[in-house]
């Protein structure tokens, strides 16, 4: 399921008024915090894109950055590990997080995929396990 399908994401309702996806930070931009803030006292991130922080396209980098600045990783997904795989995620994200938060939206599947359309909740609970 792309998450961004999902009536929590602002991509989502802003596709629904019309309007545009909103806009990201640029990468140059969270290198450049990283560089001028790490040595000031940044100790911890927590990377709020309104929606599914694993699929914002830079975010294995800024995971990078937290290893190379020691700098803690406060995360929520929604558990779904697009991409990389849940085993694959973890190895990046357990080394430098301080908190990982998984949102779910339902204890079963009927009630799950009210909101994550097409999702495949056995495949979550086992990614949830895996990771």
């Amino acid at each position: 399921m792309c998450e961004e399908h999902s009536p929590y994401s602002p991509s989502h309702q802003a596709r629904v008024k019309g309007e545009k996806p909103y806009r990201r930070m640029e990468i140059e931009t969270i290198e450049k915090i990283f560089s001028e803030c790490a040595g000031n006292g940044l100790r911890e991130i927590i990377p709020s894109t309104m929606g599914e922080p694993l699929i914002y396209k830079h975010m294995q980098r800024i995971i990078e950055l937290c290893h190379q600045y020691e700098v803690k990783l406060n995360l929520t997904t929604n558990g779904t590990f697009p991409r990389l795989g849940a085993e694959n995620w973890a190895e990046l994200i357990v080394p430098v997080g301080s908190d990982v938060k998984l949102s779910w939206n339902g204890a079963n599947q009927s009630t799950q995929s009210l909101v994550m359309i097409n999702n495949d909740f056995e495949k979550n609970m086992e990614d949830l396990r895996t990771f």
